[in-house]
């Protein structure tokens, strides 16, 4: 069955019986979704405790992400418990968030999914968004396995081969963009340029409190999005943009054959 999906979600009730662990063992990862109490956190606790045992004893390498689910951005005991949680879990937490929105029970009651419901909604928007991250943080994982195979099987070039990759790049236009992220950790760019995939060509690095990359661009018009620490964002400080299907807006570039437009 795993080759005709490129992704099985297993939906366990909330309870650690045989069912739930037999879903632990057949599955790459594990996603917890608590809301911000103290009772949840004892449960992921537990559930630690659980996937541990099965690494140990079954010998089974699953790892194991956090969500926070339900968060009541009105309540202050929300952001408190939320701070507690990223102080004790750290990098075990998605960093999507899904918020209160009362729409995800209305299209639960009519039998539609939130997006088919409303997609402009604030529900919608948040399992986009983790979409977004689970599929970004699958290619990362994707990225050091085919670097690995790369680096095993690299000889160097020939002389020809160096003359037409001399020759093909003088076409190119080399891009900046840039984001200011000073508290991010890590800031990719993707768009129709490399069909929204994800390397560490387009990895940003950090300078003097913006993440900055140059890229060799053909001449033409672009769509992009920035991927600061997993969130998909649009280019605060371009006012060029297009309505995508998700309802957001990407970003638009035009590099021309005469000079690169930095962004």
């Amino acid at each position: 069955i795993r080759d005709k999906y490129d992704y099985i979600l297993i939906d366990c009730p909330p309870s650690l019986g045989i069912l739930t662990v037999n879903s632990i063992r057949v599955s790459d990862e594990v996603m917890v979704p608590v809301e911000t109490s103290r009772f949840s956190m004892q449960g992921v606790d537990h559930i630690m405790d659980i996937i541990n045992l099965i690494r140990e004893r079954l010998n089974h390498q699953v790892k194991c992400k956090i969500l926070i689910t339900m968060f009541d951005s009105r309540l202050r005991h929300s952001f408190s418990m939320l701070g507690a949680f990223k102080e004790k879990f750290g990098t075990l937490l998605y960093d999507t968030i899904i918020h209160v929105n009362v729409k995800l029970k209305e299209s639960v009651v009519i039998g539609k999914t939130v997006a088919a419901f409303d997609k402009y909604c604030r529900g919608s928007k948040d399992y986009n968004s983790l979409s977004k991250e689970l599929i970004f943080l699958d290619s990362q994982n994707e990225e050091m396995q085919a670097l690995k195979r790369e680096r095993s099987i690299f000889r160097p070039l020939s002389d020809k081969m160096k003359e037409t990759v001399k020759t093909e790049s003088k076409q190119f236009c080399v891009t900046r963009f840039a984001i200011e992220a000073p508290e991010a950790r890590t800031v990719y760019v993707t768009g129709s340029f490399n069909d929204w995939s994800l390397n560490d060509t387009c990895r940003l690095n950090p300078s003097n409190g913006k993440w900055v990359v140059d890229i060799p661009l053909n001449p033409g018009v672009y769509e992009y999005q920035f991927i600061v620490d997993g969130v998909w964002k649009e280019d605060p400080v371009n006012c060029r943009k297009e309505r995508n299907p998700y309802g957001d807006d990407n970003s638009l570039i035009e590099v021309t054959i005469d000079q690169a437009l930095n962004v």
